[in-house]
């Protein structure tokens, strides 16, 4: 076996199980609301939709208190950016995103390499280049000297 076909193995199998993975966080989501707040980052899940925030702003006391406004900007109930407005600027520490999309980012790649990642040669063809072997004595392929 090829390294090239090696890879497409591994990338083909861990995709489908990235993609099952999101899948079952999105059938999670509409019965429960997970959520998970450990230093540094707080993860929510809820509604189909996953929320991330980064290290930031100490969550204890008042924004106020230490000179932050946190702000968040909505585009769609399900998408969300996180922020914080600070002397200097504004800082992104957030993002909520649909795991649709999520879904749909690890699921296209994966199907391509489900499609397009196994050549099928006859067998009487060489496994590794194609080259057809139809009354091969040898033992090797001529084309590209792989052991039949």
């Amino acid at each position: 076996m090829t390294r090239r076909s090696r890879t497409w193995r591994v990338f083909k199998w861990a995709g489908t199980s990235v993609c099952g993975l999101i899948f079952a966080m999105w059938a999670t989501s509409l019965w429960l609301r997970v959520s998970c707040f450990t230093v540094p980052v707080w993860l929510l899940l809820i509604d189909g939709t996953l929320c991330v925030r980064f290290p930031g702003v100490p969550m204890h006391g008042n924004a106020e208190d230490v000179g932050v406004r946190v702000k968040v900007i909505e585009f769609d109930p399900q998408w969300a950016l996180i922020g914080e407005y600070t002397g200097t600027g504004f800082r992104l520490t957030g993002i909520c995103v649909p795991l649709w999309m999520s879904f749909a980012l690890a699921a296209i790649p994966t199907t391509l390499l489900w499609l397009f990642g196994r050549r099928a040669w006859p067998a009487t063809h060489c496994r590794k280049c194609g080259y057809d072997l139809t009354g091969n004595v040898s033992g090797r392929c001529p084309e590209c000297g792989e052991e039949i």
